[in-house]
């Protein structure tokens, strides 16, 4: 008698693995780029060019938008 072949499982749908979405490369770039600026200013106030206001004024605006950029993630990941 000839025996029937063993049913094998569904193939796994192919991942994406190394490659971002577009939100998640902007976001990256972003996220950089504002830390960037930040270490910026935080140079030019130690060598004088830049003020005391000046200075609390990039970091509350880095500080504001990176808890924007923190509250969207845990909003995406819910």
């Amino acid at each position: 008698m000839e025996q029937k072949p063993k049913k094998q499982p569904p193939a796994p749908a192919p991942t994406q693995k190394g490659k971002k979405g577009v939100i998640d490369k902007l976001m990256g770039r972003l996220i950089s780029r504002k830390l960037t600026v930040w270490v910026a200013a935080t140079v030019a106030l130690g060598y004088g060019m830049l003020t005391s206001s000046d200075w609390v004024a990039v970091s509350l605006t880095y500080i504001g938008s990176q808890a924007a950029v923190d509250l969207a993630a845990k909003w995406k990941g819910s």
